[in-house]
């Protein structure tokens, strides 16, 4: 799944959750692990959410499957838990420029 950096989060019932921030990747096995979800509707906080919960993405939205649960149970994102990844935007491609950059 490709992730689009700032597309809707939503349940699976289509209630929007917040937007895309960032990924979280394996740094062993490059894959995303988890997505950084800016507050919104139903974030009263920044969170991190498990990216097995994603049933489905498209251009502009991921749909979260059931069960998700309370959004507000997933855990709160803390800048000082992640560490930068070395990416280089200049070497990304103009395609993945669109995407979330990983953290």
């Amino acid at each position: 799944m490709r992730f689009k950096d700032g597309a809707s989060v939503v349940t699976a019932g289509g209630d929007k959750v917040g937007r895309l921030d960032r990924v979280v990747l394996n740094p062993k096995t490059c894959r995303v692990t988890h997505l950084v979800v800016r507050k919104g509707f139903l974030l009263t906080r920044d969170r991190v959410v498990p990216a097995e919960r994603v049933a489905s993405t498209d251009e502009n939205t991921i749909r979260l499957g059931d069960p998700t649960g309370d959004p507000e149970t997933f855990p709160e994102f803390r800048e000082t838990e992640f560490v930068d990844a070395d990416v280089d935007m200049a070497r990304r491609t103009a395609d993945d420029r669109n995407y979330a950059a990983p953290i």
